[in-house]
């Protein structure tokens, strides 16, 4: 989706985003597992790592170049996200960020119940009306967004917005648009 220059331009910022987010993150939750869903390279799951993750696995579409991927290949699963996503069980986290305005809005009821069934703890975000970027074709408000999570029995936090909201290391999309669901 994304051409390949894309995640040579942002990728080393994309993985400071990650660690500067997911670390306080993994450690909060004692996570040991995670699932990506919308990998490209594998940036957040490689801080997952980094930050204490011993299990992971990540998902992308068919498009993914696995060639590229900062982490173990042998732990992609290959996926489209309008359909149910099989994985092969729960997680201590599941991380899904900037995918979701790549789906149809019809297709938000599916990709928030595949994150829940992935496990109890989602961090997720979104891109936001016009925010812009590649193949968005339903960029949605976080309120858009929290009903369907809210169906699945999560509660939105705000964890990652007032902590990294001036700190422009991480990516504005991140700092702007993330949000901790937790089973309730």
């Amino acid at each position: 989706m994304y051409p390949a220059d894309w995640h040579k331009l942002y990728g080393d910022m994309t993985g400071e985003s990650a660690r500067r987010v997911l670390t306080p993150l993994v450690e909060l939750f004692g996570a040991k597992s995670m699932v990506e869903v919308g990998c490209g390279n594998g940036h957040w799951t490689q801080a997952g790592i980094d930050a204490g993750i011993t299990d992971y696995t990540v998902v992308d579409g068919p498009w993914n170049n696995r060639d590229h991927l900062l982490v173990d290949r042998a732990n992609f699963i290959e996926a489209r996200l309008e359909v149910p996503l099989v994985l092969p069980r729960r997680y201590d986290l599941a991380v899904c960020l900037e995918v979701a305005e790549h789906v149809r809005g019809d297709s938000a009821p599916t990709v928030v119940e595949s994150l829940c069934n992935a496990s109890d703890v989602v961090i997720f975000g979104a891109a936001i009306p016009f925010q812009g970027g590649y193949g968005h074709i339903n960029e949605q408000w976080p309120s858009w967004w929290r009903p369907h999570f809210e169906a699945q029995g999560y509660r939105p936090y705000d964890l990652v917005r007032p902590k990294h909201w001036n700190d422009r290391a991480i990516h504005y999309w991140y700092r702007q648009n993330m949000f901790v669901y937790v089973r309730e």
